[in-house]
């Protein structure tokens, strides 16, 4: 076989070659990685591409985890969730979270984005996933940071304004991870709520604000 590599082979199974480790100067070459980098949320322990144990080493400003063989560099990306402000009538839709964080709580219905995904697709996808319920999606309204429990922020929160797709079909069927959907007029909703973004949008629609279009 032409090249040098790793050859791997399992009992029934094709045979994957690996390219070998590149060497060179980690001071002079690591500005460049020879196999590019990825943006992660967890830390890898070893390079995706040639298995070498990573190790932290300051670049552009921050400790980050980098390959001393090939020159992989780990970032570590901000998440991204769409949520939807689902007006019908004067009523909003709020759901009732299956699964931690929050479980048990009421929160505007939404969830993350996918890869190759536009934030109106997604969301049209999560309310589908979660009620079965068609919507338009219209306006960008805010966008929030995403709180950890702990503190800090790892991502954002895009919050639209949604509203059926027909006004004649908003009977909800639950379910992926809401529990319960429900249509409430302002001031009816439950106490226990999810997320600081929930809590903000029914705020202003408690004191009469409505979106634009």
């Amino acid at each position: 076989m032409a090249g040098s590599g790793i050859v791997c082979q399992h009992q029934g199974e094709h045979t994957l070659t690996m390219p070998a480790p590149l060497t060179f100067s980690l001071a002079s070459d690591v500005s460049k990685p020879r196999h590019g980098s990825l943006i992660t949320v967890n830390r890898f322990t070893y390079c995706p591409f040639c298995a070498t144990s990573l190790v932290e080493r300051t670049l552009y400003g921050q400790d980050r985890p980098v390959c001393p063989a090939c020159g992989f560099v780990q970032y570590h990306d901000p998440k991204v969730a769409v949520i939807a402000l689902v007006t019908h009538d004067e009523r909003i839709l709020l759901v009732q979270r299956a699964i931690d964080p929050a479980k048990g709580k009421w929160s505007l219905p939404g969830g993350y984005m996918d890869a190759h995904e536009r934030p109106e697709q997604a969301l049209q996808r999560e309310l589908m996933e979660e009620v079965t319920l068609a919507v338009d999606v219209r306006q960008l309204l805010d966008v929030f940071p995403m709180v950890l429990p702990k503190g800090g922020s790892n991502g954002i929160v895009l919050a639209f304004h949604a509203t059926p797709a027909d006004e004649q079909q908003v009977a909800l069927r639950c379910q992926d991870d809401a529990c319960d959907a429900r249509w409430f007029l302002p001031g009816e909703w439950p106490d226990e709520l999810a997320f600081a973004s929930t809590e903000a949008l029914l705020a202003r629609w408690q004191t009469g604000w409505r979106p634009t279009s």
